[in-house]
């Protein structure tokens, strides 16, 4: 028998709350990995929902390259956590 749980709103089973913890420490692992220039645009687009001008001037790099960054960041984690889903 399966036992929910009530966080605000929503209802969670113990076993999705494992799965979601799961895969944000995964997540989290991964983001580590990532080369520093490409860490960097991640934790402050994705984290700290900086726009990609902002990033720029702060790293230092144009507002494209911040782009070319996130997106090749957003593909190896992609690939990363595939693998991940795989073992």
């Amino acid at each position: 028998m399966s036992t929910a749980i009530v966080t605000g709103k929503h209802v969670t089973s113990p076993a999705k709350e494992l799965d979601s913890k799961y895969l944000q420490e995964t997540l989290r692992d991964c983001i580590a990995q990532l080369p520093e220039h490409l860490r960097n645009v991640i934790t402050l687009r994705d984290l700290a929902e900086l726009s990609y001008a902002q990033i720029g001037r702060i790293l230092g790099i144009s507002a494209a390259t911040a782009r070319v960054y996130r997106c090749k960041a957003l593909q190896i984690l992609t690939m990363w956590m595939g693998k991940e889903e795989e073992k």
